[in-house]
């Protein structure tokens, strides 16, 4: 089948995106970000502020490619990524209750809560992978 091309829209904060199977959309914050969302995805745009984005990410797979001086936080089922100000390249996969996260480039800072209400503080760094377990609150950094 051939690939369908949309025309490319302004989007709103607030917001809700999704792909069907079989399907792919790009995302672009011009010059802060690219978000590619691969099939059965749905992500929610929270903030899109210039100096700041904010993405609910609660099924799915995305790369993201934050390239400037732009905040970009990812809030996944209890887990909140957020990126520092250098270009920085992740992928986050989440289904059933656990996100995976993929650094190829650059530092991520990774933040929860956990059941007993501690919360916890992490960096994943650049070719390793965190899985979180959402209804334990536990992870594993590899």
């Amino acid at each position: 089948t051939e690939e369908a091309q949309i025309t490319p829209t302004t989007l709103a904060q607030g917001e809700e995106l999704s792909t069907d199977k079989n399907s792919q959309a790009t995302l672009t914050f011009i010059n802060r970000a690219t978000l590619t969302m691969q099939d059965e995805t749905t992500l929610g745009l929270v903030q899109t502020l210039p100096s700041n984005i904010l993405i609910q990410q609660d099924k799915g797979s995305v790369s993201y490619e934050k390239y400037d001086n732009t905040i970009l936080s990812i809030d996944s089922l209890r887990l909140l990524l957020n990126t520092p100000k250098t270009t920085t390249i992740f992928t986050v996969t989440v289904a059933n209750q656990i996100v995976s996260v993929s650094v190829q480039k650059g530092i991520l800072t990774a933040a929860f809560n956990t059941l007993t209400n501690r919360t916890t503080v992490l960096s994943i760094k650049e070719g390793h992978l965190y899985t979180f377990n959402s209804q334990t609150t536990r992870g594993i950094l590899n």
